[in-house]
């Protein structure tokens, strides 16, 4: 009977123990939440800063970089390399994909802004800034590319040729004009046999 009672007691002072320690752990653990608050909003306020450095780049950056100018009146080979050169910029100072087409027309000159300001004023001018880099040069080879040029870049693409082992001389004659005949390099699915046939005029010299 005695062994019995001294066992409840035993019991009953290890349970008020184990009350004691939870209840310490708990205040602990009530004091250090602030900290650890603080502490993870500190952490996701440099995650989120971190994520948007790369829209930081302004048109003070853009402009540092002494970008070309385009008026509209130069050759097809000229807006060729206009558009290289800008490409450029944008990949070696991290340029965001929505700021292309707003910082590019900013170098436009003569014609070419009298061209921009009346694409505005049709379009809307939100709806045009905001057009993507891609299409920005589609529009322009439509309007700077006369259809004189067209058919002489069309013909000239067509009667490339390789002569003897000179790749470097012949993928920069392709190269360019390709770019501006893009219709004649990048074939739909439909006509991809078509493409091998007609290419046979891409003939390489002995």
């Amino acid at each position: 009977m005695s062994s019995l009672r001294n066992h409840h007691r035993h019991k009953r002072s290890s349970g008020s123990r184990d009350r004691r320690l939870a209840a310490r752990i708990m205040k602990e653990f009530a004091a250090a939440m602030p900290a650890i608050i603080t502490q993870i909003q500190s952490l996701n306020s440099n995650g989120s800063a971190t994520s948007a450095a790369p829209n930081n780049y302004d048109f003070r950056n853009f402009l540092s970089t002494k970008p070309p100018s385009f008026h509209g009146e130069e050759n097809v080979t000229a807006l060729l390399q206009w558009f290289e050169e800008m490409e450029n910029i944008f990949i070696h100072y991290e340029c965001p994909d929505d700021k292309r087409t707003k910082f590019a027309s900013s170098c436009f000159g003569d014609q070419a802004v009298i061209w921009w300001n009346a694409l505005r004023n049709d379009q809307g001018s939100d709806l045009v800034v905001a057009m993507p880099w891609e299409e920005l040069k589609e529009a322009m080879k439509k309007e700077f590319c006369p259809e004189h040029e067209l058919k002489r870049l069309e013909a000239e693409f067509w009667d490339l040729k390789q002569i003897g082992g000179d790749n470097s001389t012949y993928s920069s004659r392709f190269r360019k004009p390709s770019r501006i005949v893009s219709h004649l390099v990048t074939p739909r699915p439909a006509e991809f046999r078509t493409t091998f046939v007609v290419s046979r005029s891409l003939s390489v010299m002995p």
